[in-house]
């Protein structure tokens, strides 16, 4: 998959990324469910795009990011929910610290992130991890307890 990023040029920064084998499943399910049907229901053939419109006057035709952004807004609004594309960005990193071993590999984790400096990964992206804190309190005060 080619990733393009803001910044850099007209293109942004360029990433090419593997598909994880999950993602791939449900984006074949998506393409060949609701996505077809949309097609089919428009008349317009966009084998190029994979977000189409499935309403309105775009009905079949390709999203842009206002659209997507837009309907993102929409769930926001109606969900309640506090949320920024950063928000995801963070837990991404945190994830990948965390969950996938990279809490020491910061270099890696810098470029998962495509930051160009590490300070900027650390001091923006990645979000302490609270279990390790709870554990830190506990040790804390089973030392305390101990004296």
């Amino acid at each position: 998959m080619e990733i393009h990023g803001k910044g850099h040029g007209r293109d942004g920064k360029i990433e090419f990324k593997d598909i994880p084998p999950e993602t791939l499943r449900m984006i074949t399910r998506y393409c060949n469910g609701q996505r077809k049907e949309v097609l089919a229901g428009s008349g317009d053939d966009q084998e190029d795009n994979l977000l189409v419109c499935k309403s309105g006057p775009r009905k079949g035709m390709p999203t842009n990011e206002h659209t997507i952004d837009n309907t993102v807004q929409r769930l926001v609004k109606r969900s309640g929910i506090k949320f920024s594309y950063h928000v995801l960005r963070r837990f991404y990193c945190t994830t990948l610290a965390n969950e996938c071993g990279l809490r020491n590999d910061l270099d890696t984790l810098r470029r998962m992130m495509r930051h160009s400096e590490i300070s900027t990964t650390c001091k923006f992206y990645l979000d302490a991890d609270t279990k390790r804190i709870l554990e830190a309190e506990k040790c804390l005060n089973a030392v305390i307890s101990s004296l």
